[in-house]
């Protein structure tokens, strides 16, 4: 992937130049600024991060979105909305909203990332836990280095914060007091207590971004289109760089 970033960023001077690629997009703006500063570390930074920027945001927003559709008729929250049948623009609006918290809890697009720590540190844990050895540590020491996975998808699933009926879908726990648990309960990430973005310093540059992004593409949709699930057919979310 970054022999492929660096090919684009090689390229993209040249189309500048030439007057093809006139559109105002993230890539033009991170090579017109850093041929402005002539900063080498925004080069190769850039380079680095070039294939997130191109995958990362319309993976995220597109699967999700179809996520939205097409195993929705399967699921039983979506029924009980259908059943309201009520075509009030605030009221679809307030309903797009929960579907799109729901869909991030029960399809993280991502279901795990990883941190690289940078000098010797130690993790505190929320609960304790016994080794194979009988041990019982409340912390984990992590050498620099060392490889962090944080599985994200694996988050979303505790029952501890999401309460017993986490494997249904199910929008409206975001409205009534199940949502108590999870807002008052641990603190992750910046939206919604969602594991998807991350946290801390290096949360998501885009999360804004991504949840209005999400929301404007469904209501256009739902103004536009009608959609039903294909009889016969299961839809079934596969793992891969993403869902």
């Amino acid at each position: 992937m970054s022999d492929w970033s660096s090919k684009l960023h090689k390229q993209e001077p040249e189309n500048l130049c030439l007057g093809l690629d006139r559109e105002v997009d993230l890539l033009s703006a991170f090579i017109q600024e850093n041929k402005r500063r002539k900063d080498a570390r925004l080069r190769a930074d850039g380079v680095e991060s070039g294939y997130i920027f191109s995958t990362g945001g319309p993976a995220y927003n597109g699967k999700h979105s179809c996520l939205c559709f097409t195993p929705a008729r399967q699921k039983p929250g979506l029924a009980r909305h259908d059943s309201h049948g009520s075509l009030d623009p605030q009221g679809s609006i307030a309903y797009i909203n929960l579907d799109k918290l729901e869909i991030i809890c029960y399809h993280p697009i991502i279901s795990h990332n990883e941190r690289l720590a940078a000098q010797d540190t130690v993790l505190p844990l929320l609960e304790p836990i016994k080794t194979l050895d009988g041990r019982t540590l409340t912390a984990l020491p992590i050498k620099k280095g060392q490889l962090v996975y944080c599985g994200l998808a694996s988050y979303n699933r505790r029952l501890d914060i999401w309460g017993d009926d986490v494997e249904i879908f199910d929008p409206y726990r975001w409205i009534d007091d199940r949502s108590k648990r999870v807002m008052t309960g641990t603190s992750f990430g910046p939206f919604a207590n969602l594991a998807p973005f991350i946290g801390g310093p290096q949360a998501c540059l885009g999360w804004r971004f991504a949840i209005m992004e999400m929301q404007a593409m469904l209501a256009d949709l739902l103004a536009r289109f009608s959609f039903k699930t294909v009889e016969g057919v299961m839809i079934r979310p596969c793992m891969a760089a993403t869902m």
